[in-house]
């Protein structure tokens, strides 16, 4: 894609700098208002002249919003608010380090998210979110189409509330319903610039080349902010915080270790009645854990969801009608087009499908806790999902990890959608101990493997916790 975008030449920007489509009357480039200056700013973050930080992408906003204030129809003002108010979040969502830090410490390596089943390659490392969350990045995330399909990893993730743990350290409820507010405000702002149907404009990329932006750049990018939104909105949707009460010891041991973890708790004092198992009460921190927080997180989720294959089909649409040059950001050239048909035919018409009933993908098989917490490290976490998966015990750095396998995993989201569970606790299982004390994870026993419907077709071992 960079190679396509360098074929761009610098005088595209005579015709097109003032951003058109049916916007209001604050149309000038001067130095003095608001909206002249929100776009010179946020050239010169998109080139790269100015660092990409949260404390930028707000002073940005204010600009914008000043300018909406004055002329409420502008389209490109509304399109400025939504790229900073996008820009915000995908610089909060992820421990990246950058423009103020984000949600987890430390950085963690690229996710691969979940494929059509019977994927000949296993799917690619997706992009970071600070990169995602950007659109004059659009080219490099729609390089991995699949990379939609990662919204759906916080239902696999919800393995990681159940498995014998002491909750979730470092859950910011209050930054991710900030983070989510911000989202629903950017996606508010698209819908006035969608609704210009002559709306263009550019953006220089990072070598000062400027970029041109149609109707078909913000479908694609509003099916990004989407998908993020459907991300925070399940994590939000039941509760992770442990609470005040001290959390109960973990079980599993350190490889040739007495204690837990290095906290000198033996395993075998968990087992609190002495019969032989653990029981999520002897195991998980007490409620309200795990209950649920709100259904409207979830007809959240589901309506994002929606808007994501709503989107992104419009995007695709207009983008392959486009005549075959290199003036765009995302060009019809043979290379984008390949991705963009993929994106057509493999992946929107699955997100289709899991916002209205059961859906089969494949995902990566997560790494069982045991292999965790002798392999984990300060700066790595298993696969899955940064807003959902909880952060990484602090332990030694990895040894030598698995090679990652997949399978194929049916989820129904609509049936939680419909009739969300109060108490995810209920799903946990119940572990057999052998004679040294330790649990037997492969004799687990589940209440319910089809977790209140959410697996159609039973939990498979590969995903027991």
């Amino acid at each position: 894609m960079k190679r396509l975008r360098a074929l761009v030449t610098f005088g595209l920007v005579v015709g097109l700098y003032g951003c058109g489509g049916g916007g209001g009357t604050v149309q000038s480039t001067g130095s003095q208002d608001p909206l002249g200056r929100g776009r010179a700013q946020l050239e010169r973050v998109a080139s790269g002249a100015q660092e990409a930080t949260v404390h930028t992408f707000e002073s940005i906003w204010q600009l914008f919003d000043e300018a909406l204030r004055g002329a409420p129809g502008d389209a490109f003002a509304h399109f400025g608010a939504a790229v900073c108010l996008s820009g915000v979040v995908a610089l909060q969502a992820e421990g990246s380090g950058v423009g103020g830090g984000g949600l987890w410490p430390g950085g963690f390596p690229g996710e691969v998210p979940p494929a059509p089943p019977g994927v000949v390659v296993a799917p690619a490392s997706m992009a970071p979110w600070p990169v995602l969350g950007l659109i004059w990045h659009l080219d490099q995330g729609l390089a991995n189409p699949l990379s939609l399909l990662h919204m759906l990893a916080p239902v696999v993730d919800l393995r990681y509330g159940l498995i014998p743990f002491y909750g979730y350290a470092q859950d910011d409820v209050a930054r991710r319903q900030q983070l989510l507010e911000k989202l629903n405000q950017a996606v508010a702002h698209l819908a006035q610039v969608e609704a210009k149907p002559d709306f263009v404009c550019t953006l220089p990329d990072r070598d000062g080349v400027p970029m041109t932006l149609t109707l078909a750049e913000v479908y694609l990018f509003d099916a990004c902010v989407q998908s993020l939104r459907v991300a925070v909105a399940l994590s939000l949707a039941y509760v992770r915080d442990v609470g005040e009460a001290p959390p109960p010891p973990p079980i599993f041991t350190m490889h040739g270790r007495e204690g837990g973890l290095g906290l000198g708790v033996p395993v075998r004092f968990v087992d609190l009645n002495r019969d032989g198992q653990l029981s999520p009460g002897e195991y998980l921190p007490p409620s309200p854990f795990l209950t649920l927080r709100d259904a409207a997180y979830l007809r959240t989720a589901q309506e994002a969801l929606l808007a994501v294959a709503d989107r992104a089909g419009k995007g695709v649409t207009l983008a392959l009608a486009r005549a075959g040059d290199q003036r765009f950001l995302i060009p019809n050239t043979e290379e984008s087009r390949a991705l963009l048909q993929r994106l057509r035919d493999d992946v929107v018409p699955l997100i289709q499908q899991a916002a209205s009933g059961p859906v089969t993908l494949e995902w990566e098989v997560p790494t069982g806790p045991q292999v965790l917490a002798r392999a984990s490290g300060p700066r790595y976490r298993p696969q899955g999902n940064v807003l959902f998966a909880p952060p990484v015990w602090p332990v030694e750095p990895p040894l030598e990890l698995p090679a990652p396998r997949r399978q194929t995993l049916t989820i129904n989201l609509v049936a939680w959608f419909a009739n969300p569970p109060v108490d995810l606790k209920a799903f946990a299982p119940t572990y057999p101990l052998d004679a040294q004390g330790e649990p037997r994870i492969d004799q687990a026993i589940y209440p319910d493997p089809r977790f209140g419907g959410l697996f159609p077709e039973g939990l498979p071992g590969d995903f027991w916790f």
